[in-house]
């Protein structure tokens, strides 16, 4: 689940074979931005960048063990501002997701092949995602081009060869 801001009881969270991660939209492993307001931790802090986080999911919002982050995305536009607008930050976050989901959905078919019981421990996001992806999520916010269009990963991502 990605961002879903609701407390989920034990007997669901417990109930799929290999648990419910979240992706959220901070640095958990460092104690920034839990919660239902990662944007206000950003602009409290005055951050230049952040990351996803990939947790399990917990009865308690935001606290289950991080099994991996992606790398730094910038969340400055071209002036080195913080942009007024939360969901325009949120829209530059989601060009660095698809890649991360596309790994943990991965892992779990590899998991379910190889017959492994249990929830993910870790994944290295950093090193599978490629640096043509790096470069882009490290480029400045665009204040005015909220679009309901996301970037996808590069096609190699779903074609290996």
């Amino acid at each position: 689940m990605c961002i879903f801001g609701q407390i989920i009881d034990s007997l669901t969270i417990n109930l799929p074979r290999y648990g419910i991660n979240n992706f959220h939209p901070s640095d958990l492993t460092k104690h920034q931005g839990a919660g239902p307001a990662p944007y206000d931790d950003l602009s409290r802090r005055q951050a230049k960048t952040s990351v996803w986080s990939v947790h399990h999911v917990s009865e308690e919002v935001d606290s289950g063990e991080v099994v991996g982050k992606s790398p730094p995305f910038n969340v400055l536009d071209d002036k080195g501002h913080l942009p007024d607008d939360p969901l325009v930050v949120y829209h530059k976050l989601a060009e660095a997701l698809s890649p991360m989901v596309f790994f943990l959905v991965k892992e779990l078919v590899r998991n379910f092949e190889l017959n492994k019981q249990g929830w993910i421990d870790s994944i290295d996001f950093e090193s599978q995602i490629p640096d043509t992806i790096k470069e882009k999520i490290m480029q400045p916010v665009i204040n005015d081009q909220l679009t309901d269009i996301i970037s996808v990963p590069d096609d190699y991502l779903f074609n290996p060869g």
